[in-house]
C-alpha cells in the first residue's frame, strides 16, 4: 500500500506471502532444489524535510532461501539515506546500512555500512567529491575506502579529472590495501 502525504512526502508499506523455489549448484558438480515458504515486509519513507534535507529510511523484514547453505533464512535490513544542500553548490549525501541475517543451523552475520559523500562544485566548470565509507561484517574485517576526484568540465565531451582512491582493512590496525592515483582527460572535436 503507498501513502501520499504533502507534497514532498511518500510512504511505502508492502509485503506478503512467498513461495520459493530455487535449484542450487553443490561443491560436488551436482545439484538440489530449495523450496521455503517465506513472507516480507517493507516499510519506507521518502520525504522533502526542507529545502535543504531529504531523508529516506527503510525496514524491511523476510523470510526466503539463504543460497550459500541452501536453507531457510530470516533477513531484517535497515537504511537510512539523507540528502543535505546546504547551498546550491554544496550537496552531501548520508547512508547508514545495517543487515542481520540468521540462516537455519548456521551461524547469523551481521554487516553495517556507513557512507559519506560530499559534491562541491566551484564554480560551473570546476568541481570536487570525496567519498568515505566503512563497511564491517561479523564474518570478516572492516573496510574503510577513501575516494578524492577533482573534475574540470568546459563541454560534455571535453573534460579533465584527476583522482586519488584509497582502499584498507582493518586487521587489528588499519593498512592500506589498495592505492590508486588516476589522471584522465578527453576532448570533444567538432567538424
Amino acid at each position: 500500500q503507498r501513502f501520499a502525504f504533502r507534497r514532498g512526502h511518500r510512504m511505502l508499506v508492502e509485503g506478503g506471502l512467498v513461495q520459493q523455489r530455487d535449484t542450487l549448484g553443490q561443491n560436488d558438480g551436482t545439484t538440489r532444489t530449495v523450496s521455503v515458504d517465506g513472507w516480507r515486509g517493507e516499510v519506507k519513507y521518502d520525504g522533502r524535510i526542507s529545502n535543504k534535507l531529504n531523508l529516506e529510511p527503510a525496514v524491511e523484514m523476510q523470510r526466503g532461501i539463504d543460497y550459500t547453505h541452501g536453507v531457510p533464512a530470516n533477513t531484517i535490513s535497515s537504511d537510512l539515506e539523507a540528502v543535505l544542500r546546504p547551498s546550491p553548490a554544496v550537496r552531501v549525501d548520508l547512508r547508514g546500512t545495517y543487515q542481520h541475517h540468521r540462516p537455519n543451523r548456521h551461524d547469523e552475520v551481521s554487516t553495517w555500512l556507513a557512507r559519506g559523500r560530499l559534491s562541491w562544485q566551484f564554480t560551473r566548470k570546476l568541481g570536487m567529491r570525496i567519498v568515505e565509507e566503512h563497511s564491517t561484517s561479523s564474518d570478516q574485517d572492516s573496510q574503510l575506502l577513501s575516494s578524492v576526484l577533482l573534475t574540470w568540465l568546459d563541454v560534455p565531451g571535453t573534460s579533465v579529472h584527476l583522482g586519488y582512491t584509497e582502499v584498507g582493512a582493518y586487521a587489528p590496525s588499519y593498512e592500506a590495501q589498495e592505492r590508486i592515483v588516476f589522471a584522465k582527460a578527453s576532448l570533444l572535436l567538432r567538424p
